[in-house]
């Protein structure tokens, strides 16, 4: 098996926790700069605006689908395992 390292994106605290999927790479640094950019950006997004409720989609250039509360926006990677082939059997992948 192959491993991914997916950049994520979270907003909020507590129940008012969201989180999701941003971009996979197959290189853990690559994920890890584009997730350090994506947090740059959601920070200098988060000072310029007046409340960070007015966020429109699409204001942060690496994540479309940001979303943001008082509490800002973070970003990590995430190691998920990613199989070549389907595995109907429950056997590990060769």
């Amino acid at each position: 098996m192959s491993t991914l390292y997916v950049v994520m994106g979270s907003t909020g605290e507590y129940s008012n926790r969201q989180e999701w999927p941003v971009l996979a790479f197959g290189i853990e640094s690559a994920a890890q700069s584009y997730a350090d950019k994506a947090g740059q950006r959601a920070r200098a997004l988060y000072h310029a605006l007046a409340s960070p409720y007015d966020m429109a989609e699409g204001r942060n250039e690496y994540d479309a689908l940001m979303r943001m509360d008082y509490t800002g926006t973070s970003y990590w990677v995430m190691q998920v395992q990613m199989a070549q082939e389907e595995l109907d059997d429950g056997r590990e992948e060769a």
